[in-house]
């Protein structure tokens, strides 16, 4: 059985020179009725070649060419905080390496075999695994569940990373389900946080990089970023009228407390509702891809503004959770006006077709 999981980048080679990095972490975080005291150790493993030598044998007492080391797995480079219960432990491990030219091994040309290898160390520990290691590509890979803090919380907006010439998902976006509580594997999606959120574009031209060399996450999370800007500002234009009016200088405390929570549950709602209408405009249009409706490689959709973006920002801005944004409709409507549920239904309709 197996127990390497081989770096390559050429074949089973890796570059001198080339920077490797890997993350370990397991669910056993501390909490109220937990400590961290399941302990497992990371290694960055390089092979090393077999050391030969000429004259007597110690072993045999002959004559002759002998093997003084044998070819074989040694440790590069290793990770092993202390996990057993004491304060400030976390289960996680982490490695970082240059690979010198001095390990270069004769299966290599110009480079190292190398191999990362997990030791568990506490008896019967039995925990759900995660190793990341960026864009450094392994034998053995698994994309799903690889989405890291802060990027499972519902609180962000988390984006994959798609090419912008033909906006297929790039090898190294991570993808979904988030993890249960405490980074257990999930049944399926977390309830109520669903990831990733969206996609937009990587590999496109800026001034610094030059042409398609602009990517990452570092890339699409900007794009989108953007784009919900340009929402917020049009939510906000659209709801202004309600905006709490300033208080006069001898408000109460009172006031000024009631004033400011209401503030503050605009500034939620507004985000809130800016959220809901980027995910009508990722997941409509042709902008769904992959899976039909949501999945865990694509989110809700590739985020890029069509030409029925405004119908959906108002299908999302007209739905009844957000009502407290608009001006009270009068009873009954002046004749020609349509109620607010008029309204999101047929900007719902026009922004799905």
């Amino acid at each position: 059985m197996q127990d390497t999981n081989i770096v390559r980048y050429s074949g089973d080679c890796t570059p001198v020179g080339k920077e490797i990095s890997a993350t370990l972490v397991w669910n056993d975080w501390a909490s109220d009725t937990n400590a961290v005291d399941a302990d497992y150790k990371l290694e960055l493993l390089r092979w090393q070649d077999e050391v030969k030598k000429f004259g007597r044998d110690p072993a045999t007492g002959r004559w002759g060419t002998y093997i003084v080391t044998p070819s074989g797995w040694v440790a590069a480079k290793e990770s092993d905080r202390l996990q057993n219960g004491g304060d400030g432990q976390t289960p996680y491990e982490e490695i970082g390496y240059k690979v010198p030219a001095d390990i270069a091994t004769s299966q290599c040309s110009n480079g190292a075999k190398l191999a990362l290898r997990v030791i568990r160390k506490s008896a019967n520990a039995a925990n759900f695994l995660r190793v990341f290691t960026g864009k450094i590509p392994l034998q053995y890979k698994q994309t799903e569940r690889s989405i890291l803090a802060p990027a499972d919380s519902a609180s962000v907006i988390t984006v994959a990373a798609l090419n912008a010439a033909d906006s297929a998902l790039e090898t190294y976006s991570s993808r979904g389900p988030v993890l249960a509580p405490g980074g257990g594997r999930p049944a399926g999606q977390a309830p109520g946080n669903a990831k990733p959120d969206m996609g937009s574009f990587a590999n496109v031209d800026t001034v610094t990089y030059g042409a398609n060399t602009f990517n990452g996450t570092s890339s699409a999370a900007p794009h989108v970023a953007a784009l919900a800007l340009l929402g917020l500002q049009h939510q906000r234009q659209l709801t202004q009228a309600t905006e709490p009016a300033a208080l006069p200088n001898d408000a109460t405390d009172e006031q000024k407390s009631e004033r400011t929570s209401l503030l503050r549950q605009r500034r939620n709602d507004l985000a809130t509702v800016t959220y809901d209408a980027l995910a009508l405009i990722a997941g409509t249009q042709g902008n769904d891809l992959g899976a039909a409706g949501f999945d865990t490689s694509f989110g809700n959709g590739r985020l890029k503004f069509h030409a029925k973006s405004k119908q959906c920002v108002l299908s999302a801005l007209y739905a009844p959770a957000y009502r407290s944004l608009l001006p009270t409709q009068p009873s009954p409507l002046p004749e020609g006006q349509k109620s607010y549920d008029e309204l999101a239904g047929s900007n719902t309709t026009e922004c799905a077709n």
